[in-house]
């Protein structure tokens, strides 16, 4: 049974309704599995006077619904500064969700849907803190909203857990897979471990930090594994601003390159999206992922040119020290049962199993913004990836953009220089607009303009490839669109390099 936990002196307007099927009440309907969230038992954290920052405040409510099965921690309109709390470090935390607890805040009025106009205006904002490196503001380490396990628990057993409704700046939203870890990340034998910085190299991996997966977790030859079980989760009709996990751990070295930037350098990092979301039962829908042009810099770090690239095979050159930038564009947009399984890939296409093939994944009506990277990263079993907008900026290496002067170089990860030409001298800078893969698709009614790089290798429209994890199985491409007379690739759809069960492009 449902029931009011509204705290004494909270607003009687505290909503306690399903705000998707709210939001989504046509004859298409919603995700009915939203209806097992306790959308009625309510703490206004307006109201709520258990603490004495926003962030020990979120901790207590949070463990007080948790406690009795779950509900919403309600956040009217107004400013909640989360910039004091245990952010910092390895062993830090964001703001951690326990399974059945959901962050809600005031909904806008009307129905605005974000693919359309690009924006929503938010009543509710949550502003995370910041720290300098070089002088000039990054992320902290673990600016996220992301989720937390009972004792002995691995993240795929929290379920119906979500955020909705919340303008969120300097954050990113991290619901990741399970996986089976090792036992820290300087010892885990996985692909980034001989290049951990030494505060990160005795962190334990349990998947709450979203390079868990790339720096705690063997490869499936080596013991690990994916661990089934995520379902229910749900990041809906938010905003996110000046959106990016800071590298602070990993020195980007690889076995070409030797040590990478070292200690002291730091980027973006590459392989974690503004919104990750694993599991079953997954709605990413109606959120705006902005342009972000205040914040950006130009700062020197070493590199190292790539001479020759082709596949993951590099040659590489003689380090030096060189401009790059600092970017909130260029991060991945939407990452959904995806990015996180490299290390484990082989294992999951052997069962068709979990991972790759999670169901009830519904990708709607969002509107991202990249420079470079990819903006859409989807996979799953039964997945609908509908209406949304790509809406990006062609990746030209030392250009005067989004607040910086030219003359950076163009790098992978902060210290790979990307490479263009022929000949095998490529580099893959992501920047393709959906990077698919999965079983049962429906891809239908999306858009987006200016995919490519330079110097560079890439920029598809619709995409599923190899590398990305599985063949074509099944699946719809209806009724999308490069926008006429943008620049950069051609943006195709279809296949590279994969079998095809089943094709519609229409």
């Amino acid at each position: 049974m449902l029931f009011s936990l509204v705290t004494a002196g909270a607003s009687a307007a505290a909503p306690v309704d399903n705000p998707v099927s709210t939001f989504y009440d046509g004859p298409e309907g919603y995700p009915a599995w939203t209806d097992g969230i306790h959308w009625a038992k309510v703490i206004d954290m307006a109201a709520y006077r258990k603490g004495r920052t926003h962030f020990e405040k979120f901790e207590n409510a949070r463990d007080e619904l948790a406690g009795k099965g779950g509900g919403v921690l309600y956040y009217p309109a107004g400013t909640y500064d989360f910039s004091e709390g245990p952010f910092d470090g390895p062993d830090g935390r964001g703001l951690m969700l326990k399974s059945g607890v959901v962050i809600r805040g005031e909904a806008p009025a009307g129905k605005p849907i974000a693919a359309r106009a690009g924006k929503l205006d938010l009543g509710t904002r949550f502003e995370f803190g910041f720290q300098k490196k070089l002088d000039h503001d990054v992320p902290r380490d673990w600016n996220l909203i992301g989720l937390l396990p009972e004792k002995g628990k691995g993240p795929a057993a929290v379920k119906n857990v979500g955020v909705a409704w919340v303008h969120i700046i300097g954050g990113i939203v991290y619901f990741g897979p399970d996986l089976v870890w090792g036992e820290t990340w300087a010892t885990a034998k996985s692909w980034k471990s001989a290049y951990v910085k030494e505060p990160w190299k005795g962190r334990k991996p349990d998947g709450l930090h979203p390079t868990d997966a790339f720096m705690g977790a063997p490869s499936a030859a080596g013991g690990g594994g994916y661990v089934p079980g995520a379902s229910g989760r749900l990041v809906f009709g938010c905003v996110l601003e000046k959106s990016a996990l800071l590298n602070d751990y990993d020195t980007c070295g690889r076995a070409e390159s030797k040590k990478g930037f070292g200690e002291a350098g730091f980027h973006m990092a590459k392989f974690a999206a503004r919104i990750g979301v694993y599991g079953s039962r997954v709605l990413a829908a109606n959120n705006v992922l902005t342009k972000t042009e205040e914040g950006n810099f130009l700062y020197r770090q070493t590199t190292v040119e790539t001479i020759a690239q082709k596949g993951n095979s590099f040659k590489i050159g003689t380090n030096r020290t060189s401009t790059v930038m600092w970017d909130y564009n260029r991060v991945m947009g939407l990452d959904i049962n995806k990015d996180m399984y490299g290390l484990v890939r082989g294992a999951l296409l052997e069962s068709r199993k979990g991972g790759y093939f999670e169901e009830g994944v519904v990708v709607k009506d969002n509107w991202v913004f990249n420079h470079g990277h990819k903006g859409y990263n989807v996979s799953g079993k039964w997945c609908t990836i509908r209406d949304n907008r790509n809406e990006r900026m062609f990746l030209l290496g030392g250009a005067p953009v989004l607040g910086v002067a030219e003359g950076w170089r163009l790098t992978l990860d902060g210290f790979t220089e990307s490479a263009g030409g022929g000949g095998g001298m490529i580099s893959d800078n992501l920047a393709r607009a959906f990077d698919v893969a999965g079983e049962g698709m429906w891809i239908h009614g999306n858009s987006w303009n200016n995919t490519g790089s330079d110097p560079g290798n890439d920029g598809e429209g619709i995409c599923c490839q190899a590398h990305g994890g599985t063949d074509i199985t099944s699946w719809a491409i209806t009724h999308n669109r490069r926008d006429p007379g943008c620049i950069g690739d051609s943006g195709w759809i279809g296949g590279w390099a994969v079998r095809c069960r089943g094709l519609l492009v229409g």
